[in-house]
């Protein structure tokens, strides 16, 4: 019973994860990182606007990098409450979803589960 309440919360967790948008944020990141690239790299820019070119996008990434955080923190606390809540209800005792959290055919077949969506969302 309780692999599939955890089957569940990794459901929910990858429809957190997809409705959090990480992807595109992460992507955003490295065109950030490009972009002051360019920058530096530019001999047409003079020191002053090199740096603060390359001050923009530090401040951009900071803001990605904060997002991201926030939007990974929210996609593991919807599962992980998830679980806690059922625990706490009676539905199985704590130990047991670790335990079976924990189990090596569990944690295979869940992480080529989630290596099949991520192929299938390409």
């Amino acid at each position: 019973m309780v692999y599939i309440f955890l089957t569940i919360a990794l459901i929910l967790f990858a429809l957190c994860f997809k409705a959090m948008k990480l992807v595109p944020v992460t992507k955003q990141i490295i065109v950030d990182s490009n972009t002051a690239l360019a920058v530096i790299r530019s001999a047409e820019l003079t020191d002053a606007e090199k740096e603060t070119g390359t001050r923009r996008a530090a401040v951009a990434m900071i803001g990605s990098l904060v997002t991201i955080l926030a939007r990974s923190a929210v996609c593991l606390l919807v599962p992980v409450a998830f679980v806690w809540l059922l625990a706490r209800v009676g539905i199985y005792a704590e130990s047991e979803a670790v335990a079976a959290a924990s189990n090596w055919i569990f944690v295979a077949a869940s992480s080529l589960a989630m290596l099949g969506l991520v192929v299938l969302s390409k």
